[in-house]
């Protein structure tokens, strides 16, 4: 009986820590502006202790031209920013965490958030919603809890990601698929859908910068 219970007690455990792996794979969105009327296609890349962010115009959807890449590690003080211009050429700088900092007007102090209890399914995902408020804005986002990701372990570089930051304040794991983000007036400022999950193993390469990359600082190349 004993047998019985330890094989089971061992069973268990392994089963728990084959569902709780860590994400591995890429989360496509279309992220709106108003102001501009424009969209801005996302991917990101996740692997255990690092993420990247690329964005593209719309123009460019499924082109590797006219691209920035952010490249972050979770115990990493710098983030590096890959950028690939119209004509293919490339080149990277890199900012230290210190020296980001949140977009204009955005108030630490007077952030408000609140995690309800309602839920919507996304992609397949029971996703719950989280309000967010700062002196200037109002956002709702649907966070997919299941998903095994860290992003709030980046969020010192995502300084000026609402949605991101809201869910650090509440210690919450997954990512949001969708979110809506207004003035305090309630004229739309943006919105963002997940449209594809995909996990995926990936290749070091994607968090990496090509050999032979030129290093800009300030707008110049490093010497």
């Amino acid at each position: 009986m004993r047998q019985k219970i330890f094989f089971l007690i061992v069973f268990g455990i392994n089963i728990c820590c084959v569902f709780a792996q860590p994400f591995e794979g890429t989360i496509r969105a279309e992220y709106f502006v108003a102001e501009s009327n424009s969209v801005v296609f996302l991917e990101w890349f996740f692997s255990p202790g690092r993420v990247a962010l690329e964005m593209r115009p719309s123009l460019n959807k499924d082109s590797v031209k006219q691209s920035t890449r952010f490249l972050m590690e979770e115990d990493g003080d710098e983030m590096k920013i890959l950028s690939t211009m119209p004509d293919g050429k490339k080149y990277f700088n890199t900012m230290e965490e210190t020296s980001i900092h949140a977009g204009e007007g955005f108030n630490y102090k007077s952030f408000e958030t609140v995690k309800t209890e309602e839920f919507s399914v996304l992609l397949n995902n029971k996703c719950r919603k989280l309000f967010s408020k700062t002196n200037s804005i109002k956002s709702t986002c649907w966070v997919a809890e299941n998903l095994e990701i860290n992003i709030i372990d980046y969020s010192k570089f995502l300084k000026s990601d609402y949605d991101i930051l809201a869910m650090r304040n509440w210690d919450m794991k997954g990512f949001p698929l969708k979110s809506v983000t207004t003035t305090l007036h309630g004229d739309l400022v943006s919105t963002m859908l997940v449209t594809e999950i995909n996990p995926k193993k990936l290749e070091k390469k994607e968090f990496e910068i090509p050999s032979g990359t030129e290093e800009w600082e300030g707008g110049s190349k490093k010497e």
